[in-house]
Formats: structure tokens, sequence, C-alpha cells
């Protein structure tokens, strides 16, 4: 197996209305069809289990190390909204807010201590005055 990179996304409902944690079983679903591409076309691999953290998933990527420098995140992770809106278009636009549903943020630079403490610290970095460079939407 090739050498890879550990990055670990936090997503989220770009609407405050609306929480990931509450919808984990159809993030999960979403999460698994859209990792089956991944493997296939990148060779990344999702590892499971997703994890609750405050109000949104946290989803552990491994991405092959030739790739990392140009494997765009959002851009794959777009899949995971795509699934939810054709599962049930009728429920979910209603949470859009402009034309996003999912956002994401990127906590892979952050060192999250072992304590049990993660999800304040989560809060912490997710706030966009401390991750705002690293809040992306999909």
């Amino acid at each position: 197996m090739p050498e890879t990179i550990t990055k670990k996304v936090l997503i989220s409902f770009t609407c405050s209305k609306i929480k990931a944690a509450d919808h984990y079983n159809e993030i999960k679903d979403a999460v698994e069809k859209a990792s089956h591409n991944l493997f296939v076309k990148h060779k990344v691999i999702v590892r499971y289990p997703l994890v609750r953290v405050v109000n949104s998933i946290l989803i552990t990527l491994e991405i092959p190390k030739d790739k990392s420098e140009t494997f765009r995140i959002g851009n794959h992770l777009r899949g995971i909204a795509n699934y939810l809106v054709k599962s049930n278009r009728e429920y979910y636009d209603q949470y859009y807010v402009g034309n996003q549903l999912i956002s994401y943020v990127d906590i892979s630079d952050f060192s999250i201590p072992s304590s049990g403490f993660i999800n304040e610290y989560v809060k912490q970095i997710s706030t966009p005055a401390f991750g705002s460079q690293n809040k992306h939407s999909l």
C-alpha cells in the first residue's frame, strides 16, 4: 500500500437550523456512496467509524501521498451533499444557504487533545475567527 496523508474533516450543514450529528445515518450512507468513487478514481480511503463531534461529523480520509498536493477535498465531498438531496430533495432543499447545503472544516493541521474535551476544542477551532481559512462550502 502506498504511503498516505491523513486528513480529518468536520462536515456540517451550512444552515444552523439543522445539525449534521442529528442526521448521522443519512450522512453515513452518503459518505459510503462517495467513498466508493473516491477509492476507485483516486485511491482515497475513508476511515470508519465516522464520529459525531458537537453538531458535526468527523470524517478521516487517507489520501495517497503522491496525490495529496492536488487533491481537493471540497470537490470530492460535494458528492455527499448531492446524495443527500437526491435521496430526499423535499426535505434538504429547505436547508440550503445560497447554493450551499454542507460546509466542511479541514482540522488536519490542528492537534486534537486526547482528553475528553474534544467537543469544546472543536467548537473553538471551527469558529469563523479561528478557522476561517480552513472552512469551505459544498
